[in-house]
C-alpha cells in the first residue's frame, strides 16, 4: 500500500474462521482491536459440532494470540454479546467477511465509521449465506464482488466498490473462491479502508429487489433444487457438478452406491446420444458416464466421509 495513503483506523473484525482477509489486514497499516470469531451452524449431530466449531476455532485463535488481538466468539445461536466488546474496543469500523448472522443497528452503528461487508456476488444479484453456490446452479460465468455498507437487511446495503471477472466453464470451488476474495476482495477491501479513512467513499444505493433467488444454504441431498437434466446443457450440468461438491451431492442416489462412496466427475465430451434416459448413469466399455440432453459427464467413485455422514444421519461437518 502506498505510504502517503495509510489509513490510522482501528478495526474490529467480525468473520467465521480463517481466511485471506484476515491476513490481509492483520499485514495492513491498520490496528485490529478485536476479532468475533462467529462458529459454525449447528450440524447434524454431536460429532459434526464438535468437529466443525473445533476447526473454525483453533487456527484463527492462535494468530490472534501471537498478535495481541483480543479474541471473541460468536454463538451458531443466542445473543451475540459482541456490542460492548467493540465498544470497549475503540474501534472506528467494523470489516464483517463471512459472517452467517445479520447484525443488528445496535451492533454495526457503534464505530464510528459503522460496518463494511465483503460479499462474493455482484449485488443486488445473490443476496444471501451461500451465493457461491447458486451463481454455479444458474451458470453465472461473470461473476463478482462487493464491499459494501451493513445495514438491518440481508446484504442490501450502499455499494462502495464492485467488481467482476469472467472464470472458465468447470472450475472448482477452491480455484473460484481463492480469484475472487484472495485476488480481487482483498485489494478491494483495502482499497474501500483507505477511502472511508480519507472521506473518499461512493456510495451507491441498492434497489429493493434482487433478480436472482436468496442464496440460501442448502443441505447435502437437498430435495428441493429443481435440476432440469433435460434442458440443461452438458457444459452447465458439468460445471454445476464440478463446482458445488463442497455443498451438495446432486447425483445422490443415482445407482446404488456403498453410503461412502460418491460420483466425482472427471471429464465432459459433447455428443448426440440415442437410447439413453437423460439424468441417469450407465457403465460403458469400462467407464461410467452420466448421459446430458447434448454430451456424456464421465464420472468415477471416489471415497467420501461427508457423504457417510449425509446418508447415515450422523453428523454433516459443513
Amino acid at each position: 500500500m502506498d505510504k502517503v495513503k495509510r489509513p490510522n483506523l482501528k478495526i474490529f473484525i467480525i468473520t467465521m474462521g480463517h481466511s485471506a482477509i484476515f491476513d490481509a489486514l492483520a499485514e495492513a497499516p491498520v490496528e485490529i482491536c478485536g476479532l468475533a470469531n462467529c462458529l459454525p451452524r449447528r450440524n447434524k449431530g454431536v460429532l459434526g459440532r464438535v468437529l466443525a466449531e473445533k476447526q473454525s476455532r483453533g487456527f484463527l485463535r492462535k494468530i490472534c494470540d501471537r498478535q495481541n488481538i483480543p479474541y471473541y466468539e460468536i454463538p451458531a445461536k443466542g445473543p451475540m454479546g459482541i456490542r460492548s466488546r467493540i465498544r470497549d474496543s475503540g474501534a472506528d469500523l467494523l470489516v464483517v467477511y463471512s459472517m452467517p448472522r445479520l447484525l443488528s443497528k445496535d451492533v454495526f452503528s457503534e464505530t464510528r465509521y459503522g460496518a463494511i461487508n465483503l460479499h462474493p456476488s455482484m449485488l443486488p444479484k445473490y443476496r444471501g449465506p451461500n451465493p457461491w453456490f447458486w451463481m454455479y446452479y444458474d451458470y453465472d460465468l461473470n461473476p463478482g464482488v462487493t464491499v459494501h455498507c451493513v445495514d438491518e437487511g440481508e446484504d442490501t446495503g450502499d455499494i462502495l466498490n464492485q467488481e467482476s471477472f469472467d472464470v472458465r466453464c468447470g472450475i472448482e470451488f477452491s480455484e473460484f473462491k481463492k480469484k475472487a476474495i484472495d485476488e480481487v476482495g482483498v485489494k478491494m477491501l483495502l482499497k474501500t479502508i483507505i477511502e472511508i479513512a480519507e472521506g473518499k467513499e461512493l456510495r451507491i444505493r441498492q434497489p429493493e429487489t434482487s433478480p436472482t433467488v436468496r442464496a440460501r444454504n442448502v443441505e447435502w441431498n437437498d430435495k428441493n433444487i429443481p435440476i432440469d437434466w433435460h434442458a440443461w446443457t452438458v457444459d452447465r450440468v458439468w460445471h454445476f457438478l464440478k463446482g458445488t461438491k463442497p455443498w451438495f451431492d446432486a447425483l445422490e442416489g443415482k445407482t446404488f452406491l456403498l453410503p461412502w462412496l460418491k460420483w466425482d466427475p472427471v471429464d465432459m465430451y459433447t455428443c448426440v446420444l440415442k437410447g439413453y434416459n437423460t439424468g441417469d448413469i450407465y457403465k460403458e466399455d469400462g467407464r461410467y458416464f452420466l448421459a446430458c440432453s447434448n454430451g456424456k459427464i464421465y464420472l468415477r467413485k471416489i471415497l467420501s466421509y461427508k457423504s457417510f455422514f449425509a446418508r447415515v444421519g450422523v453428523c454433516y461437518v459443513g
